[in-house]
């Protein structure tokens, strides 16, 4: 990182991808370095600027190393004493004789957490940019944003065939019609249209108490989703794809 950088990224301010340590008051332990590493891998990465108040005003990073701050150990203590072992950029920046760390990191493909157990993610609060614990429920939502895991793959707890509307099933019949499909369809019944399309775990010849997947649930339940139970739809992605499908259902009808 360059001067004219540094200088542009103190003078913009603390954000969801830049965060300010001073010193000024008390020396930053190395375990705030790892967790704040562990929070910016978690999210979208950033950048970590050690020396730099939270009011903008450069005060200076103490030494880490003896008299000085050597780079390369302050990666490899990161690297160390994370899992899985987060990459990062550290540099010294000298400003008006005070001496700036900057540490970069970049999002990471999968969920980071610190040796010691510690996993935290980076939210924008009411108070301003900050890191929050990063829970075991919410790690489907990132895996999902990080395309290692198909939700609606997934089978729903306790969901049954019963579940399923027969109706939206004749709905499925009369897009495939609209849209020209294979006619073979039409003439199966609602189990073996389901088999047909792969849509849930069902073994050919099984009994019609199988478990329904959340897409095949998403596709013949209402368009309106009024009977799936919220902990079935567990992040984000899920209900905007319930609004996308009925947008779509209805310019189809």
């Amino acid at each position: 990182m360059t001067t004219d950088q540094l200088q542009q990224f103190i003078q913009a301010g603390e954000s969801l991808d830049l965060e300010f340590k001073g010193e000024e008051r008390a020396p930053l332990n190395d375990r705030a370095i790892f967790e704040q590493a562990v929070c910016f891998a978690n999210s979208e990465g950033g950048t970590l600027l050690i020396g730099v108040e939270d009011d903008r005003r450069i005060t200076g990073a103490r030494p880490r190393h003896g008299n000085t701050t050597e780079p390369a150990k302050l990666q490899a203590a990161i690297f160390n004493n994370t899992e899985p072992r987060i990459n990062s950029r550290v540099s010294v920046i000298s400003i008006n004789g005070l001496s700036v760390i900057a540490v970069e990191v970049d999002s990471y493909p999968e969920i980071c957490a610190t040796k010691s157990g510690t996993a935290l993610r980076r939210v924008m609060a009411a108070d301003g940019p900050q890191c929050v614990p990063f829970y075991p429920h919410e790690h489907v939502s990132r895996r999902v944003n990080l395309g290692l895991l198909d939700y609606t793959a997934q089978s729903p707890s306790d969901a049954r065939w019963e579940d399923l509307d027969s109706l939206a099933f004749e709905r499925t019949r009369q897009t495939i019609t609209a849209l020209r499909g294979d006619a073979a369809l039409l003439s199966l019944s609602d189990i073996e249209l389901a088999q047909a399309l792969h849509q849930g775990i069902m073994p050919l010849g099984c009994s019609p108490e199988w478990w329904p997947k959340v897409n095949w649930c998403v596709w013949v339940l209402p368009p309106d989703g009024s009977t799936i139970r919220s902990r079935e739809v567990p992040n984000e992605q899920t209900g905007r794809f319930f609004q996308l499908y009925k947008r779509a259902y209805t310019r189809r009808l």
